[in-house]
């Protein structure tokens, strides 16, 4: 998936999580690190080939201190 969507998707994505007390803000996130890890584990598609566990372990992964 191109840079700037899967960007703008994780960016989404953040924002509109279900029921959850950790951050809405994509702010308190690395996304381009997010966007990096997502396109290793997938080999560049977009992070639907994630199941909802793994992508959520990486979006914690990266989060700002």
């Amino acid at each position: 998936m191109e840079h700037d969507k899967l960007l703008e998707t994780i960016r989404s994505v953040i924002e509109h999580r279900p029921d959850s007390d950790d951050s809405h803000r994509p702010e308190d996130y690395d996304l381009e690190a997010i966007v990096a890890e997502v396109n290793q584990v997938t080999g560049g598609a977009d992070a639907s080939g994630l199941d909802p566990e793994q992508y959520w372990r990486i979006v914690e992964k990266h989060r700002r201190p």
